[in-house]
């Protein structure tokens, strides 16, 4: 165990448990470290003979950044022993089996698999084709029922009546909604739930039910294969593989997701197991829906852990950070007291924005202490273009743009554009945020209700702390559309 671990570190790397341990902590403050230290903790001393340990986590860069630290610190007999991956590969992997899932007999693999992992086409929403003509019959009779549009109500119908497996009406007036979805009255709800969301429950009979969404459907199969009794090839297939569980940024999962996991490692709320640990930050959640822990039948109760020094963030950025929003205010001290203020500008377009991010970034550049590769622009529109050029007039380096398959910054949820030669660890020296259509979270439009733009405000501000949690000591915040810190404060107030 590192000697450089403080005591609550310690104590959740090496903790011995009855059932699964939660670890918790702002940003910076050592997670995805005391994460690998956990696996290599149980390594050393496997107890699940013949299986491996599977660690996920959120993106591929981490991926690179855990087998390196698991080759440098671990024995060469044991790195035979650990996986490392992110959930979607490991869905690929559990999912893409060939024939009919045994032990749920009416579910055929194959049509849940072609349909992907996750993705969204703006005009089906993860809709089978049975659903499809019902939603367009009925927005051909009216523009909006229960105050929501024709693709806001498919996105509803998707994402939280498919996702959560909702069944009646007062299910769906209890059931968690995303909070950029903003808030619906009980009678909206109603209306949507007689007018539509019931009548296209009726279409998509139980052979056909989660064909909605292609993730959630498979990984509620795959929990209910878990979950069966008995023997079966494809039960067997999964739990013989896995002794224990590590998840690195558990709040980026969704219910269907925890409970595949809760599955896979036989964990119940009665009978908690000791083979599963969940390391992140509630108030880095990046998607508008955290599965609740006990909801995906996860027992944490007296596992819990919480980390309270903030090792990389400066204090100027995190104080700047949690005043965006009350509830991300942590009592996580900033090891580094200093750091520079955070610097805001707004500008009248772009031509005159991109040049002074460049010559910001060339002029950070100069400075000892900074290493020119460790720098990201963090985009929430298509101007990168504009970047770019000014970036080869300051000679500064820029490397892959990640757009349709971004790096860390995927946990915005945004078109989300970075330049790095490799941003293998995650962190960055410093931070650009472009603030242009940061009110537009998730592709979230203006809306007239207020309670709708008040909530869609405050995930944006939920994103924003999460961006400028990513830099270790510099932090420059910029607009050329009129959106401002302030503004969106105004907004989610």
């Amino acid at each position: 165990m590192d000697a450089t671990f403080d005591a609550e570190q310690r104590a959740a790397a090496t903790c011995t448990a009855e059932g699964p341990v939660l670890l918790t902590g702002a940003a910076g403050t050592g997670k995805s470290l005391i994460a690998m230290a956990r696996a290599s903790w149980l390594l050393r001393d496997w107890p699940w003979k013949r299986k491996k340990l599977l660690f996920l986590v959120h993106n591929h860069s981490c991926i690179d950044l855990a087998e390196a630290w698991f080759a440098d610190t671990l024995p060469e007999t044991l790195l035979d022993c650990i996986e490392v991956h992110t959930f979607q590969l490991f869905f690929y992997w559990a999912w893409r089996r060939g024939g009919k899932i045994t032990g749920v007999s009416y579910r055929e693999r194959g049509h849940l698999a072609n349909a992907g992992y996750d993705r969204v086409t703006p005009d089906k929403r993860f809709l089978s084709m049975d659903v499809d003509p019902f939603f367009e019959e009925a927005f051909a009779q009216t523009p909006r029922i229960g105050g929501l549009d024709e693709e806001q109500a498919r996105q509803e119908y998707a994402d939280v009546v498919l996702e959560w497996d909702v069944r009646t009406l007062e299910d769906y007036l209890a059931c968690p909604r995303p909070a950029c979805f903003g808030a619906l009255s009980d009678a909206a709800k109603t209306a949507l739930w007689e007018r539509l969301f019931a009548p296209a429950n009726e279409l998509i009979h139980k052979a056909h039910r989660r064909r909605g969404r292609a993730s959630a459907a498979a990984l509620n199969v795959l929990t209910q294969v878990c979950r069966s009794p008995g023997k079966n090839p494809d039960k067997d297939f999964l739990l013989r593989q896995y002794g224990a569980v590590i998840v690195d940024d558990f709040q980026n999962l969704s219910p269907a997701e925890l409970r595949f996991l809760a599955a896979l490692t036989g964990n119940t709320l009665e009978k908690p197991k000791g083979n599963l640990f969940l390391a992140g930050d509630p108030n880095q959640c990046l998607y508008p829906v955290m599965g609740q822990l006990r909801a995906c039948g996860i027992n944490v109760e007296g596992r819990t852990f919480t980390l309270r020094h903030n090792y990389r963030t400066s204090a100027a950025i995190q104080t700047f950070a949690e005043s965006l929003l009350p509830e991300l205010r942590s009592d996580a001290t900033a090891v580094n007291p200093g750091g520079a203020p955070i610097r805001v500008q707004t500008f009248p377009n772009v031509n005159a924005m991109a040049p002074v991010i460049a010559k910001t970034i060339k002029a950070w550049s100069r400075r000892d202490d900074y290493n020119l590769r460790a720098y990201a622009i963090i985009i929430r529109n298509r101007i990168s273009q504009d970047l770019r050029a000014a970036l080869d007039n300051c000679n500064l380096p820029h490397g892959k743009w990640y757009s349709s398959e971004p790096d860390y910054a995927e946990v915005l949820q945004m078109r989300t554009h970075f330049w790095d030669d490799s941003i293998a660890s995650r962190l960055c020296e410093s931070v650009v945020i472009v603030l242009d259509g940061w009110l537009d979270p998730c592709g979230v439009r203006d809306g007239t209700d207020a309670e709708a733009r008040r909530a869609r405000a405050r995930f944006a501000l939920k994103l924003l702390y999460t961006a400028m949690m990513r830099a270790c000591s510099r932090v420059l915040i910029v607009s050329s559309d009129g959106t401002t810190i302030e503004k969106i404060k105004e907004e989610a107030q």
